[in-house]
């Protein structure tokens, strides 16, 4: 069973990674949305790659993993829901309102706060890194992403001006991917 949840992590992972990347080079060059649909999947994965973290965790801090998985889902669901209905509803329609392409729209609201949550998903497990130099870099990781998300549920909140959360976009851009590409080499470890 060890061997299958070290396998579904660094799989995850790894998918996760290059899915990320992609999303990322798309949304530079211009293709929303091939980068929402890339996004949608990455979410998804996202509640394996945690589901995976949880089954890795002694069970004195399984709670802490556990909450990681809950709030996972509940970003994968946010972003989900985000990310499908721009690709199928809002590409059609010209309501300013549901369009991410709009800073003010409703739809911004519900991504920085799907991402606020996928903060707290790597903030609470976050601890269970704890042995050799891997694990603390993993740590690490963990705890930028929900600093990340964290702050940009509050800028979102009191900043008139959403684009100015882009630098923070920019860091994780570069965090997330390297967390993920660290607990592929996680769990690879571990199937050894």
């Amino acid at each position: 069973m060890r061997n299958l949840v070290f396998q579904l992590g660094f799989w995850s992972a790894i998918l996760i990674t290059v899915l990320n990347v992609s999303s990322t080079f798309s949304r530079i060059a211009s293709f929303p949305m091939l980068s929402m649909a890339l996004g949608l999947f990455v979410t998804s994965i996202f509640v394996l790659l945690m589901a995976s973290v949880h089954y890795c965790a002694p069970d004195d801090r399984k709670i802490l993993t556990l909450l990681g998985v809950a709030f996972a889902v509940v970003c994968a669901t946010l972003l989900g829901i985000n990310y499908y209905l721009q690709i199928t509803v809002v590409r059609w329609t010209s309501i300013p309102l549901l369009a991410i392409s709009n800073p003010h729209s409703i739809m911004w609201a519900i991504e920085v706060l799907g991402y606020g949550f996928m903060g707290l998903a790597t903030l609470f497990p976050a601890i269970i890194f704890s042995k050799g130099k891997m694990e603390f870099v993993i740590r690490w990781l963990f705890i930028a992403n929900g600093v990340l998300g964290i702050g940009g549920i509050i800028g979102f909140a009191i900043i008139d001006n959403p684009m100015t959360l882009l630098p923070g976009l920019i860091v994780w851009d570069v965090v997330f991917p390297l967390m993920t590409l660290m607990l592929a080499l996680f769990f690879k470890d571990k199937m050894k």
